[in-house]
């Protein structure tokens, strides 16, 4: 269940927040690392898996499995949709 903080800002029951940082650029926040990806905003938002990058809360990047980025990435597109928007992968 989200709750929506502002229109381009929502968190998650879970504690997981997913906010637009810019016209190109997604984050992704919890207790334990951030991430941003990018994405195309349209009718549409085109997030590209590829250019996933998770650190840590002190700043180092983390190398993830393909499934903990995956989870990563399903949050971000959950929030996404708790924004309003339809979500393509790219």
């Amino acid at each position: 269940m989200f709750k929506k903080i502002s229109p381009q800002k929502v968190q998650h029951s879970d504690g997981y927040t997913v906010q637009v940082a810019d016209r190109y650029t997604v984050e992704y926040f919890d207790e334990h690392c951030r991430a941003r990806i990018e994405v195309d905003f349209g009718e549409s938002v085109g997030v590209y898996f590829r250019t996933l990058l998770v650190k840590d809360n002190n700043g180092a990047e983390l190398n993830l499995s393909l499934s903990e980025s995956d989870i990563i990435f399903d949050r971000i597109v959950a929030g996404i949709k708790a924004m309003g928007s339809s979500v393509e992968r790219l």
